[in-house]
Formats: C-alpha cells, structure tokens, sequence
C-alpha cells in the first residue's frame, strides 16, 4: 500500500509466504514493474459490462509451477458456471 514494493520483492514475499496461486489485476503491479516473470498464467476473465469492479480483467497465475494443471483443470471445472457476461481467455480455454 505503500508503493515498496518491486517485482522481485513480491515474488519473494510470495515464495516464503509458500502462495501457491495469485487471482489479480495486472494493472496493480504495473507500479511496480509488473508481474513476477516466474508465474505463470493460464486464465483471464474480463466483466464486459464491468460497473463494480475496479478493473474489468482478472488474471490467473500458478505462483507454484507444480499448481499449474490443477489450476486449469479447477478453472475449467468452474467456468461453465460463469456469467456470459464475462469473457474468458487463456490456456484453460483451449
């Protein structure tokens, strides 16, 4: 919140936190050079008539790279309950 952080701080902050996923908004760690090059994303929902959330795109990311198949498989598990007012993209969507 104090505007501290950097990338490299972050990912490391998530490697001995032991954080296994991350659900953000890019947009937040642009200030901060952006997301950690380590985590690896596979989803992204986007609200088209986004009038609540502070950024219409949310990002998926296995922090953990052993959490990755899990990840998609739990995404794909999920997103038929969705909304069709969300968009979905990434590797869970092929």
């Amino acid at each position: 919140m104090e505007g501290k952080y950097t990338t490299w701080e972050i990912n490391n902050l998530t490697k001995q936190k032991e954080i296994k996923i991350a659900i953000v908004y890019d947009k937040w760690f642009a200030e901060y050079g952006g997301i950690p090059k380590e985590w690896i994303g596979v989803g992204k929902w986007k609200i088209t008539n986004n009038i609540v959330c502070r950024y219409d795109t949310v990002t998926f990311y296995a922090v953990d790279p052993t959490q990755k198949d899990d990840l998609i498989k739990n995404l794909k598990t999920y997103s038929p309950l969705l909304s069709q007012e969300v968009m979905q993209s990434g590797d869970y969507t092929k």
